[in-house]
């Protein structure tokens, strides 16, 4: 039992790391001097948020009651609209 809690903690820590990008490990975007860019961020973080958003809707439409129930307060968060 041990041993299992031991690897079940060493594979928590190291998840993080595991993670990373290529170019975050190896430090070429540092090293490079290469910034990642504001406008590939938002735009990326904006596609990210409409695509969960597309996605709670789909399952609204399509899923049990209980997913339903969830996608609908799970739309409603990702849209900035309170909960109800």
């Amino acid at each position: 039992m041990k041993p299992f809690v031991l690897a079940a903690a060493i594979a928590l820590a190291t998840t993080p790391v595991l993670a990373q990008s290529v170019t975050e490990k190896t430090g070429v975007n540092t090293l490079l001097g290469v910034a990642p860019s504001t406008a590939d961020f938002v735009t990326k973080t904006a596609t990210s948020g409409l695509f969960e958003i597309a996605a709670g809707r789909l399952a609204v439409e399509r899923g049990d009651p209980a997913t339903k129930a969830f996608a609908e307060g799970w739309c409603a968060i990702m849209s900035g609209s309170p909960a109800s």
